[in-house]
């Protein structure tokens, strides 16, 4: 771990908080990529159960910083100021990584050096790693004209924009473990913005897609384990509340988007609100959530079909288990919750 050794081509960000069992599990999925280029950042944001003694046996193969608790955006600026990598590479520590996660990046980075942000399927989990769905990732790569991760980056109307980006604005797609970035990209838009917690990364990702090129990894590379509904029931009204500052902030920083694109972003908020709330089980607002994005826009098929399968007992009864499941309606939940 020598300061003076040349920077590897990726430093992996790992925050944690409280997870003693879980970080371990995450930092052996890194150590056993089959790309050996690459150093490991564990940035212990205050935690308060075995955490350092539980990573005590991996010192020696990484970095591991203590820091008095300040959310997961502060440790995770915090990891990627301290290392050196040419790439960050974001894993949370209740997540885990496929061995050949960076190998597949390097790849594309290699295919696509001018992109800024790389990303990539993800499958999630159960407690016990056994795979409940796969989540695949919408293939929004982009390339706008001029400039690249290492050149000043420029605005634009909407007209100008990359699609990415406006397909970024109407919902987050990228799991944020899938996500690596280029360091000179990260340098130029700026790290993760605590006030947008806990949408920080959806924040992040957006300031990036509208200036650089993103590029998408058709491989499932990340296990992402499933939230407990309880935890998000606790949690709803902070992401409720963290969707609109995000908006608010995208739509201040693009004063020249159209109406059209804004009603369309802001219906799809509406939508993204009501699948929130279905996580959480809470139906009866969900419901509210997907009436008012056709409010917004009459043509949004999907908030359409959940606005017609809560309203309906009948009709949710006859669609098929696997489509339930898909749509994440709680009671097909309520056994890996």
């Amino acid at each position: 771990m020598s300061s003076t050794a040349a920077p590897p081509l990726f430093s992996v960000v790992i925050p944690t908080y409280n997870r003693a069992a879980k970080v371990v599990r995450a930092v052996e999925s890194v150590l056993a990529q089959t790309c050996s280029d690459y150093d490991v950042w564990v940035i212990d944001d205050g935690s308060t159960d075995t955490t350092p003694h539980s990573l005590a046996p991996y010192l020696d193969r990484i970095h591991y910083i203590q820091q008095a608790n300040g959310g997961v955006a502060q440790a995770r600026n915090r990891g990627m100021q301290a290392s050196r990598g040419s790439y960050i590479a974001l894993l949370d520590s209740d997540d885990r990584w496929h061995p050949q996660k960076l190998a597949a990046t390097a790849r594309a980075i290699a295919a696509q050096p001018r992109a800024g942000l790389f990303y990539s399927q993800w499958e999630v989990v159960d407690q016990t790693g056994a795979r409940l769905w796969v989540d695949r990732s919408r293939d929004a790569s982009s390339s706008p004209k001029g400039g690249d991760a290492s050149s000043s980056p420029k605005g634009g109307d909407a007209s100008s924009s990359p699609p990415a980006y406006l397909t970024l604005l109407k919902g987050d797609f990228l799991a944020t473990s899938s996500a690596v970035i280029q360091r000179a990209c990260l340098e130029a838009v700026g790290g993760f913005d605590a006030h947008m917690s806990p949408c920080e990364d959806w924040d992040l990702w957006l300031r990036i897609s509208r200036q650089y090129p993103i590029q998408y990894i058709p491989e499932i590379l990340v296990a992402f384990e499933h939230t407990r509904r309880d935890k998000l029931t606790s949690n709803i009204q902070p992401w409720l509340a963290a969707h609109d500052r995000v908006i608010a902030k995208a739509f201040a920083a693009h004063p020249t988007l159209s109406a059209q694109v804004r009603r369309a972003v802001l219906a799809n908020l509406e939508y993204i609100k009501g699948r929130v709330c279905l996580q959480a089980a809470s139906e009866g607002q969900a419901l509210l959530y997907f009436r008012q994005a056709v409010v917004i826009q009459p043509t949004l098929l999907k908030a359409q079909g959940y606005v017609l399968v809560l309203s309906s007992p009948r009709i949710r009864r006859l669609l098929p288990l696997a489509l339930r499941r898909r749509m994440r309606l709680p009671a097909e939940l309520g056994e890996v919750a």
